[in-house]
């Protein structure tokens, strides 16, 4: 059977229709008239709606990197305590990295949606950090174990910051922007140990 995603078939709007005989769904392609082509419902049933495209953004992206997992065949054995201790470290980096750039902005300054984005993201990953240390240390690993992992964080961050920062860089206003992006890439490499 067809995989069910929102209210129908993957590749079917599937909402309830007014008209018709009960029962009837819409038949247009998901996402139909919208910035979501092919996820979620279509334009005339909600779908442009923001909280409908936000969903349907989340969806998108769920899907393309399972899709890369299974095609660059990026799963790899990991045992729960070491899967729990590398995210505490990619979290513990996160939040430390996260808390340098908040430090950086100018205080007298209007706020921007930038500025709002990277104070929410700011909040978000410090309550994950929260989450998956308490889930660690209620699973049993010792509380040593996630100190030490939240400490390794912090000297992740503290290369970057000394990469990031190097004058021989002499990084551009464009490419400062990417370096988010490339944090949470490079930590989560880097908090990999190996198999």
């Amino acid at each position: 059977m067809p995989e069910r995603s929102w209210l129908g078939l993957v590749d079917e709007c599937g909402a309830p229709r007014r008209q018709g005989q009960p029962g009837d769904r819409c038949r247009l392609p998901a996402g139909h008239g919208t910035d979501h082509s092919g996820v979620g419902p279509c334009k005339l049933h909600g779908g442009s709606f923001p909280m409908v495209r936000r969903k349907a953004a989340r969806e998108i992206a769920q899907r393309e990197a399972q899709r890369a997992v299974e095609r660059l065949g990026l799963s790899r054995p990991i045992g729960p305590v070491e899967a729990l201790l590398e995210e505490v470290r990619r979290a513990a980096a996160m939040v430390d990295w996260l808390q340098e750039q908040v430090e950086l902005l100018d205080q007298t300054a209007p706020p921007t949606s930038a500025t709002e984005a990277l104070l929410h993201l700011f909040g978000v990953e410090r309550d994950r950090l929260t989450r998956v240390s308490k889930v660690a240390v209620e699973v049993g690993v010792e509380v040593a174990q996630v100190r030490l992992a939240q400490e390794y964080g912090q000297m992740v961050v503290n290369l970057m910051r000394r990469v990031f920062n190097d004058p021989a860089l002499d990084l551009t206003f464009d490419q400062r922007e990417l370096l988010p992006g490339l944090v949470r890439r490079y930590v989560t490499e880097a908090t990999r140990e190996p198999a």
